[in-house]
């Protein structure tokens, strides 16, 4: 069977083609970030995060901007892809996340660090920094770790 090509030239990575697509759908109308911010009553730069994709935001949101675009259910069902992508997290923790879905408990033995479930988002900002995560990509991860918290 021969390999798929892409059609479009856009992002394969849910996370990224959710950005685009927002950013596509602002655009094709004609507002500026600010314009979208107004008409929506949500902070303006929150759009500007979310078309870089330094956030993903919540549900509230895209189903605002759903409404907003008419795309009934569109933009919040690339929300839950690009939530649930396994590929914004290391390979290594991939596996583990995979058994961690499945578990009906959890044991967990250390002596100072707290279980990824289990973390508030200021303590993982904390934690992650310390392992070398900076700016984006450790806010990236810190909305990541935190999303995984939807299995509790």
């Amino acid at each position: 069977m021969p390999t798929r090509r892409a059609v479009t030239s856009r992002s394969r990575e849910p996370r990224a083609r959710f950005a685009e697509e927002l950013r596509r759908l602002r655009t094709a109308r004609g507002d500026s970030l600010r314009q979208l911010g107004e008409r929506l009553g949500w902070d303006w730069p929150l759009f500007g995060k979310l078309e870089k994709g330094e956030t993903v935001g919540g549900p509230e949101v895209v189903q605002a901007l759903d409404q907003y675009y008419g795309t009934p259910g569109l933009l919040l069902a690339m929300w839950e892809l690009a939530i649930s992508d396994q590929s914004q997290f290391k390979e290594r923790y991939q596996r583990y996340m995979a058994l961690e879905a499945e578990a009906t408990s959890m044991w967990h033995f250390a002596v100072s660090v707290l279980p990824g479930l289990l973390q508030t988002p200021g303590y993982a900002r904390e934690l992650l920094a310390s392992g070398g995560f900076s700016g984006v990509r450790l806010t990236q991860q810190v909305e990541a770790r935190m999303g995984r918290r939807g299995l509790l």
